[in-house]
């Protein structure tokens, strides 16, 4: 009889308790991931890989443009680029996508760049509507980190600009992105 009682009061309390609290907010996203190595092929894989699942907005990217900065970091530059999140379980939360960005690397760490702000990613080398840039290679100039983009035009079938907009686009080493302008 007593457990009998005992049973009635914890599904009473479960009853009465009212709903479950929401789940908590997701994190802030990472700056950067540390711990990183380019010690070998490998351990370049696994720090792209910890900064997929790094929580930083970064997903994946395709274009890999290296470009080495005079203080030793390495610039990154990526054409289209997934940005959200990662689950453990390898399922995606997807935000959408960018047409460039930047990964700058030091020897521990990765910092992915996107333009915009977080939750509003913009491309970093920004063109006019309907086109898009991909960081076709770079360069360093004095002091100055040259990146020379492809310009994309949609059409009737998807072409490459020959137009002098696709001339270099100028961003200071100190942060390639910072002061990047076309």
């Amino acid at each position: 009889m007593l457990i009998l009682v005992a049973g009635l009061c914890f599904v009473a309390a479960g009853c009465i308790g009212g709903p479950p609290p929401p789940p908590p907010p997701p994190p802030e996203f990472a700056i950067e991931v540390c711990g990183t190595s380019d010690a070998s092929a490998s351990a370049y894989q696994n720090s792209f890989d910890q900064l997929t699942y790094g929580n930083t907005g970064w997903i994946h990217a395709d274009g890999y443009v290296p470009a080495l900065l005079r203080d030793g970091r390495t610039a990154w530059w990526m054409s289209d680029t997934g940005v959200g999140t990662v689950n453990a379980d390898n399922s995606a939360n997807p935000e959408g996508s960018v047409h460039n960005s930047v990964v700058l690397q030091d020897p521990s760490c990765m910092r992915p760049m996107l333009g915009g702000q977080t939750h509003q990613w913009t491309d970093l080398i920004p063109a006019s509507a309907g086109r898009w840039y991909w960081p076709g290679s770079a360069v360093i100039d004095n002091n100055t980190l040259l990146v020379l983009p492809t310009k994309w035009v949609p059409g009737a079938i998807l072409r490459r600009s020959t137009s002098p907009s696709s001339a270099p686009r100028s961003c200071g080493t100190a942060s390639p992105v910072s002061r990047c302008r076309a």
